[in-house]
């Protein structure tokens, strides 16, 4: 074989190691949005905003005067889980109750979701900040992970039927500490046989270090009512005074855990592409 065939084949297969890595972590991705094309502010409220790729419509929100896009940037290492959370992200802090949500296209199947949060100020037991997946703006019936029990500062997941507040919280047994981030997975699906059509389980994840599907840290099944479709991500706050500062980043929803998980950084990426032309001048040489 030539010179020139040589580096064709290796260019070829360079290639085609980046495209095989980018596609497996692009298949599936329905929705993202990272907050890194917001003008930061610190009076500006995320509703109306419309950045990211693949959402339906605007961010939308209730009582909201505050999250708003902030000069930070949070990241996230973990095995080989890397996410790189860019120069910005979102705070929320609103004192009432507030809610912000975001459209994508309606799912009928098995739906993940991922998210890095910190707490960047200290957390008290009533602090209440949730993160769910519905068919409609409102929370009534939906399926909601964070720190959704306003006893304690564990993360945790419940399915609602009928209204949020009727339904027990499952715990991570997983505690959120200031100055930490986390990166939260979760995932809605239709399997626990309580409903022939409603979402009936969500299962959560919590600061996973693999890019394949481990044992998750707490599952709730129950079903919700009316809860055939997916289409709605809603951020919930409450008890917020106004001074504190959570932040939210990388917000993925998908239909696969690579979808949401893996995410192959410029780093990963160049090591691979190192390993392929390793492996095949190895291979051409022995053949030579």
């Amino acid at each position: 074989m030539t010179v020139e065939m040589n580096r064709f084949v290796l260019s070829a297969a360079v290639v085609a190691v980046l495209g095989i890595t980018a596609g497996q972590a692009g298949a599936g991705l329905l929705a993202y949005d990272g907050f890194e094309s917001y003008t930061p502010s610190t009076t500006t409220t995320v509703a109306g905003g419309n950045g990211g790729t693949g959402w339906v419509g605007a961010w939308q929100g209730t009582n909201v005067t505050n999250p708003v896009v902030r000069d930070s940037a949070y990241d996230y290492s973990n095995g080989v889980v890397v996410i790189d959370g860019g120069d910005q992200s979102l705070r929320l802090s609103h004192a009432h109750d507030a809610y912000i949500n975001r459209q994508f296209a309606t799912q009928t199947g098995t739906v993940y979701f991922s998210l890095l949060l910190t707490v960047n100020t200290a957390l008290a037991n009533n602090h209440y900040v949730v993160f769910a997946l519905s068919d409609s703006p409102s929370q009534a019936q939906s399926a909601a992970s964070g720190l959704n029990n306003t006893s304690n500062t564990t993360l945790g997941v419940r399915l609602t039927s009928t209204d949020f507040n009727s339904a027990s919280n499952v715990s991570s047994n997983t505690s959120v500490f200031q100055n930490q981030t986390y990166l939260l997975v979760g995932r809605v699906a239709k399997e626990a046989g309580l409903s022939p059509t409603a979402y009936d389980r969500l299962d959560l994840w919590v600061n996973p270090a693999t890019l394949t599907e481990p044992a998750y840290n707490a599952r709730v099944n129950r079903s919700i009512h009316p809860g055939s479709t997916l289409s709605w991500f809603t951020v919930r706050t409450v008890n917020l005074n106004g001074t504190q500062d959570y932040r939210l980043d990388e917000i993925r929803i998908g239909t696969t855990w690579e979808s949401v998980v893996a995410i192959p950084e410029p780093a990963t990426l160049a090591l691979l592409a190192a390993g392929a032309v390793v492996m095949l001048s190895r291979r051409r040489e022995n053949h030579a």
